[in-house]
């Protein structure tokens, strides 16, 4: 007997098939075999399909029978509540842009059926944080963590904050050439651990441009993530609450500069701003709220609004104090 045209290859198709078109609850004949892979350009007869199919069950594929020549892949690597699961956390990650998001949930879908690729398209909208810009946040990450491994240094600039479409860069657009020491996740954001001339450096990775891998060997020292992790800033360190804050309009560039891609902003009139950020309540952000000026204010939520009135209370309280020590 002749082979069959495209035996080589037709394995290989009959893999797919079944990994396509087949679940637990969808089925394929061997006639319907036999047309797919006609479409396909490979003729294939009854028989030897009974033979490629104990193959594929001998290269550990689960192929079942099911009612009367029926044929299904039992389980594949990922099962359909494993895809779905994998595609929620995907798109709904503070870490992920959305562009990536779609990118890597439409990799998912190569390895779902045909059935149950449609179910893993979400349009999850994360209501509480802004996505990472593309390739921003992991990208950095990933960057230093394999700097660090090869020992070389990094050289990037650093986004001191970004108003409208203008990206202000910090010190006049300096080029930072560090040695990157480790990577430490705090309150959701990453920072960059790094030896900067000798001194001891954060960076957010959300605020790193420009970033490139340089040949020259990186600093050799010691490296104590605690250390590092205890010069995070207060506003991060502890258990953070959603606050909004209204302001004029110089105050959004200086909460960005602290807050980075972290926060939301609006504005009803142009004059006045909203702006919603994820901070410890403590005296260090009531201070920060403090020297936006007075028409700065926390208006949510309300007992956060209720401490920041009796810390400003305190602190013009203080300041009559001194006044009085001054003028006695």
């Amino acid at each position: 007997m002749a082979k069959s045209k495209g035996c080589k290859t037709k394995l290989l198709l009959l893999e797919r098939i079944f990994k396509e078109r087949t679940d637990s609850t969808h089925t394929i004949g061997l006639s319907d075999i036999m047309n797919e892979l006609d479409k396909l350009g490979i003729t294939a007869e009854r028989k030897a399909l009974y033979d490629d199919i104990d193959a594929l069950r001998a290269m550990g594929m689960d192929i079942r029978l099911k009612g009367r020549g029926r044929y299904y892949l039992a389980e594949n690597v990922f099962s359909a509540a494993d895809l779905k699961l994998l595609a929620e956390l995907i798109a709904s990650s503070r870490l992920i842009s959305a562009k990536k998001s779609a990118e890597m949930c439409g990799k998912l879908e190569t390895l779902a059926s045909i059935y149950t690729a449609p179910e893993l398209k979400r349009n999850v909208f994360v209501a509480d944080r802004m996505k990472a810009s593309d390739g921003d946040v992991m990208g950095c990450v990933n960057a230093v963590q394999a700097a660090v491994a090869a020992g070389v240094k990094l050289s990037f600039r650093y986004i001191s904050y970004i108003t409208g479409t203008d990206v202000v860069l910090a010190e006049n657009g300096r080029l930072f050439t560090v040695s990157p020491l480790g990577v430490i996740r705090s309150g959701g954001v990453y920072y960059i651990a790094a030896d900067l001339d000798g001194e001891d450096r954060l960076f957010r990775a959300d605020r790193v441009t420009e970033l490139v891998t340089e040949k020259e060997p990186s600093v050799k020292r010691k490296y104590n993530p605690a250390e590092f992790a205890a010069k995070i800033d207060p506003l991060f360190s502890e258990n953070p609450e959603t606050v909004t804050v209204e302001c004029g309009a110089d105050a959004p560039a200086r909460l960005y500069d602290i807050f980075g891609r972290d926060m939301s902003v609006v504005s009803p009139d142009g004059e006045t701003y909203l702006i919603s950020v994820k901070t410890a309540l403590n005296r260090e952000f009531f201070s920060l709220i403090a020297s936006l000026g007075s028409g700065a204010r926390i208006i949510l939520p309300e007992y956060a609004a209720e401490e920041y009135e009796d810390f400003a209370r305190g602190l013009v309280a203080e300041e009559d104090e001194e006044d009085d020590f001054i003028f006695s």
